[in-house]
């Protein structure tokens, strides 16, 4: 029978993967992109038993690859769309947990722009839509309490959690948190396995010097590090959230807290509910009300170390 689209188009590689500890279902007709799957999630156990999403990728020959960028990302109500060019796209159908991939062989030899890009977003995109809701924020936990780390671009929020699992902090995820939404308690999910940091990080932590560099999606230069390779990091896959802070980097020597009105922060929660239908949508800001029932503060701060400390200080007060 004709398949012009390449609907029945065999892919005969597969391999259940636990993104966040949910199940995530990959069917390929290439081991390079079981290959790259792996790498982002193969440490991940499952620990939420739920229905899979489903994510098929095709892998054609394509034409010789030419100087990356990140690809345009487009949505209308529940699809979303990532597109680099003709030959290398993805669609996620958000309502059905499901999306499909068309990669030439050459672009997937760049296994990490082919992760970030199509990979990782596409699954992370499903099982969002399906069982989480992201928050734009680091998490860290500090003698048993759990703490985001929210702000602006450019606040500092995955060099402070790193910072502060140098100094003994249990370390969570770098600045894509996802709350658990059928949970009552705001429980918070994120990768802890690898964290990635702005390619000026290297000034503040001269361990990542040399580091290899890769263009985010929004085009920022970014070092991505397994935490396994990180001395004396405690990780954890999730904690329980009672406190938010927003950091705002000013130069003040000396840090400073100021409680941040509910209102205000819940605003720039909702920012990052930005696509899907309307349903879909309010689902997700429903969610995010319940982080209102934590304490919510701004911290002032000039240097990473001396924040780091002070945040201890409070903490342990808090107790």
């Amino acid at each position: 029978m004709p398949d012009p689209l390449l609907c029945d188009y065999p892919l005969p590689h597969y391999q259940r993967f636990h993104p966040l500890g949910f199940p995530l279902e990959v069917f390929t007709n290439s081991e390079a992109v079981l290959d790259a799957a792996r790498e982002s999630w193969g440490q991940f156990a499952p620990t939420h038993d739920r229905q899979p999403v489903i994510l098929r990728i095709g892998i054609t020959e394509g034409a010789a690859g030419q100087p990356l960028s990140p690809p345009v990302v487009r949505g209308q109500r529940n699809l979303i769309s990532i597109i680099l060019d003709a030959e290398n796209f993805a669609v996620c159908d958000l309502s059905k947990g499901f999306a499909y991939a068309w990669l030439t062989s050459s672009l997937v030899r760049d296994t990490s722009y082919v992760r970030y890009f199509f990979i990782e977003a596409s699954a992370y995109l499903l099982i969002t839509s399906a069982y989480l809701t992201a928050v734009h924020a680091a998490c860290v936990q500090w003698e048993g309490q759990g703490v985001l780390l929210m702000g602006d671009s450019g606040a500092g929020k995955s060099s402070m959690a790193y910072a502060c699992a140098k100094s003994g902090w249990t370390y969570i995820s770098d600045d894509a948190s996802y709350l658990v939404r059928d949970r009552d308690l705001c429980e918070i999910t994120g990768n802890p396995y690898q964290i990635r940091l702005r390619d000026s990080a290297s000034a503040l932590f001269p361990e990542f010097a040399g580091s290899d560099v890769t263009t985010r999606l929004n085009g920022k230069l970014t070092i991505e590090v397994p935490t396994s390779s990180l001395a004396n990091v405690k990780i954890s896959p999730c904690t329980k959230v009672q406190t938010a802070i927003f950091l705002k980097r000013n130069g003040v020597e000396i840090p400073e807290l100021f409680p941040l009105p509910k209102a205000e922060a819940f605003k720039r929660w909702s920012e990052a509910v930005c696509y899907g239908d309307e349903e879909f949508r309010a689902a997700h800001r429903q969610a995010l009300l319940r982080l209102l029932d934590i304490d919510i503060y701004e911290l002032r701060y000039a240097e990473v170390s001396t924040a780091v400390s002070y945040l201890e200080e409070f903490l342990s007060r808090k107790q």
